[in-house]
């Protein structure tokens, strides 16, 4: 929904909710005769009802459009195409080095000169 329709049903909403309200209101004081206490009670209830609807269209109107259009825009690249990706060349992993190696590369030769003594 655009935003300049969102703003127009929360004016539209706030302005025939809060009419429609005050019409119960009074059709419950004048025919029914409660007493203004009751009125109030029932009142609350629509009117509560109201400010949530109101809370909703403010939510959705400060929604980030551009969030929502880049996930449909890649949703929609995603879905766009059937083709397979592109292959991966196999390649094979390194060998491990054996225990063996690994020792035998730790001790390397020390040479001692035996005319020094």
């Amino acid at each position: 929904m655009r935003p300049n329709q969102l703003v127009i049903w929360m004016v539209a909403t706030f302005i025939f909710g809060t009419a429609v309200i005050t019409m119960l209101m009074g059709v419950m004081r004048v025919i029914l005769g409660l007493n203004v206490e009751a009125v109030l009670v029932f009142g609350t209830v629509p009117f509560l009802l109201m400010l949530i609807l109101e809370a909703v269209f403010i939510r959705l109107l400060l929604r980030n459009p551009a969030t929502s259009d880049t996930k449909n825009k890649t949703l929609a690249k995603r879905q766009e195409t059937n083709e397979l990706d592109a292959a991966r060349p196999r390649v094979l992993p390194e060998p491990i080095p054996s225990v063996t190696e690994h020792t035998t590369r730790a001790f390397e030769p020390v040479y001692r000169d035996r005319n020094s003594k």
